[in-house]
C-alpha cells in the first residue's frame, strides 16, 4: 500500500482481482500533503481502492474519506471519532452508490482506453474538465465535527461519456485511459451521514493520488525502463559458426606458436648453399665476334 509521508500508516492501494497492483512512485517533495503514485493500467481491468485510517488519527476530531476518479466523487465515508480512535478503520470500495427507489444501487469501476480522432472540433466544456482529472484516482482526507443523518440522499454519480476525444484535447498530456462504470447493480444498504469541516470543504489534510497510465505512457515518462532494443539480425551468430570462429582462432594461436619456437631454436645452425649468382661475360681477343644485320 502506498504510506502518506507526513502521517505514518495512513495508506492506500488501487486492486484488480483484489489484488494490489504495483506502485511506481514518482520523485516527489515528501512534504506535501498529496502523495503521488503512479500505476500501470490495462484497458478492461475492474478495479477497487483499498485504505487504511490509523487510530491516532482520530484523537481530536472525526475524519471524512472521499474517493474520486476522473474527477468526480464516487464514494463518501464518514467515519466517528468515538468509533475508530484505537483501531482505526479499513474500507475497500470497488463502486459507487446511491439510492434508487428503495434499493441500493452501485456501478463497478472499470479502466478503459482513452481513444482520440484528429477532427478539429470544438471541444465541449464539461468534456474539457473531466479531462483535466481523467487518469487519477484519488482518496482525500478530511477533518469533520458534527456528524448527524443526512437530510437528503446524495445524488448518483455520473461521469461525462464520450467514445473519442480529440487529440489536441490531450496535446501534452501523458494520460492513456479513462475510467467507466459498469451497469447498476444492487449493493448492501447504505447509511447515508453529513458533518462540518473543520478546515474548509476544499481543504483536506492528506491526499493520496494514484495516476494510472499504460505501460507504454509510463516508459515515455520514464516511471518504467524502456525495452532494450532486440539485436539486429546480422549479429546473430548460429552455434555452427561459433564453431567455426573458435576453431579459425585456435590454428591462428597453433601457428604463432610454432614460428615462436622457431625463433628461439639453439640447436645446431644448418647452413644452406646458395646458388651462385650468374655472371655477366664479355668477349675476348680470342673469341669470334659475329654482327647480326
Amino acid at each position: 500500500m502506498a504510506p502518506h509521508p507526513l502521517f505514518p500508516n495512513l495508506e492506500a492501494s488501487v486492486l484488480v482481482d483484489n489484488r494490489p497492483v504495483d506502485e511506481l512512485y514518482d520523485h516527489e517533495d515528501a512534504n506535501l500533503q498529496t502523495k503521488i503514485v503512479y500505476i500501470e493500467s490495462e484497458a478492461g481491468e475492474q478495479f477497487g481502492v483499498r485504505y487504511y485510517i490509523p487510530g491516532y488519527l482520530f484523537e481530536h476530531y472525526s475524519i471524512k474519506a472521499i474517493v474520486s476518479i476522473d474527477g468526480v466523487d464516487m464514494r463518501k465515508f464518514i467515519f466517528e471519532k468515538r468509533n475508530y480512535d484505537y483501531y482505526g478503520v479499513s474500507r475497500h470500495i470497488y463502486a459507487s452508490s446511491a439510492k434508487a427507489g428503495r434499493n441500493f444501487m452501485g456501478q463497478r469501476f472499470r479502466f478503459a482506453s482513452l481513444d482520440t480522432h484528429d477532427e478539429r472540433s470544438a471541444i465541449e466544456h464539461e468534456l474539457q474538465e473531466q479531462l483535466a482529472h481523467t487518469g487519477t484516482i484519488s482518496i482525500a482526507f478530511h477533518k469533520v465535527t458534527n456528524v448527524r443523518m443526512a437530510a437528503a440522499w446524495k445524488d448518483v454519480p455520473s461521469m461525462y461519456q464520450y467514445d473519442k476525444v480529440p487529440e489536441k484535447a490531450l496535446k501534452g498530456s501523458s494520460v492513456s485511459h479513462k475510467t467507466t462504470l459498469d451497469p447498476p447493480e444492487r449493493i448492501a444498504p447504505v447509511k447515508f451521514m453529513e458533518a462540518d469541516y473543520v478546515d474548509g470543504e476544499g481543504r483536506p489534510f492528506a491526499v493520496i493520488e494514484f495516476r494510472y497510465r499504460s505501460a507504454a505512457a509510463l516508459k515515455s515518462l520514464a516511471i518504467l525502463p524502456r525495452s532494450s532494443s532486440p539485436a539486429p539480425v546480422k549479429d546473430v551468430v548460429s552455434e555452427e559458426e561459433v564453431k567455426k570462429i573458435y576453431l579459425k582462432q585456435e590454428e591462428a594461436e597453433t601457428r604463432k606458436r610454432n614460428r615462436a619456437d622457431d625463433d628461439g631454436d639453439d640447436g645446431d645452425v644448418e647452413m644452406v648453399n646458395k646458388r651462385p649468382a650468374k655472371r655477366r661475360c664479355f668477349p675476348t681477343s680470342n673469341d669470334e665476334v659475329i654482327e647480326l644485320d
